[in-house]
């Protein structure tokens, strides 16, 4: 009966050891990649200038680092930042033909940085 319960606990310790050094190493991951992220993010919010802002697919391709509970929402805010960015190039380079002059839709309001602030909250550090 000794032996029997010395062998259970050191393979419970073997498992519960290994699952905890899988979680430190994923967190690690995920820590080292939001950060490049979100300071891309934060110097987007600084300058306003959209070239500090990582392009869409490497966005999309951090979801899986996100947990799953939050993936959707996630790709949602990755999805209407696409959205918005578009928004943007159209309403600001929207050049007429006839003149050669940029029109500028002056009632146009950019939903960009409100996008951001909420894409930066999943690179929050675990």
């Amino acid at each position: 009966m000794d032996y029997r319960f010395s062998l259970l606990t050191f393979f419970l310790g073997l498992f519960l050891g290994h699952r905890f050094a899988l979680g430190r190493d994923k967190r690690k991951e995920f820590n080292s990649v939001a950060k490049e992220f979100d300071s891309k993010l934060y110097d987007y919010l600084e300058s306003d200038n959209s070239s500090y802002l990582p392009n869409i697919k490497s966005l999309e391709l951090f979801a899986p680092q996100i947990d799953w509970v939050k993936r959707s929402h996630y790709l949602s805010c990755v999805k209407q930042l696409s959205d918005s960015l578009e928004s943007d190039k159209n309403a600001w380079e929207v050049i007429n033909p006839d003149s050669g002059e940029c029109r500028l839709d002056k009632n146009y309001v950019s939903g960009t940085k409100t996008v951001v602030t909420n894409l930066r909250k999943y690179m929050r550090r675990k």
